[in-house]
């Protein structure tokens, strides 16, 4: 898989990936739940579904990174700013970026990670 195409609206092709996220053990134990949907040498990418009130701290990658919020309603801190971010948000993260997640509510969001630039529309900047 070379590309990782990914519908602005219709994230209906998830639905599968989301319904193991929450029957996962770790989901049912109220902890973060992820899965890994690709992993090659131009892009991997993770579905995350967080509980509300759940933190997701950045890893340093030396590629971009894309994150979409496929559902919920996320607190996504950059610097010195914090933005509100829900359903449908699509935000590109420069490499070695730190930022931090909080899920305001039970939240699922895709993090895709690119040395192509696969996605590349912000939303806001920071």
């Amino acid at each position: 898989m070379d590309n990782i195409v990914v519908p602005y609206k219709d994230f209906s092709i998830f639905n599968h990936a989301v319904n193991n996220l929450k029957n996962s053990s770790s989901w049912i134990n109220g902890e973060l739940s992820y899965n890994i949907i690709s992993n090659n040498k131009k892009n991997s990418a993770i579905i995350v579904a967080m509980h509300k009130g759940t933190e997701f701290e950045s890893f340093q990658s030396e590629n971009n990174q894309t994150l979409v919020v496929l559902q919920g309603k996320l607190k996504f801190m950059f610097r010195n700013c914090t933005n509100i971010i829900e359903t449908g948000t699509r935000i590109r993260i420069s490499e070695n970026a730190f930022y931090l997640i909080e899920s305001l509510e039970e939240s699922i969001f895709l993090l895709v990670t690119s040395n192509n630039n696969i996605i590349n529309k912000n939303n806001w900047t920071c």
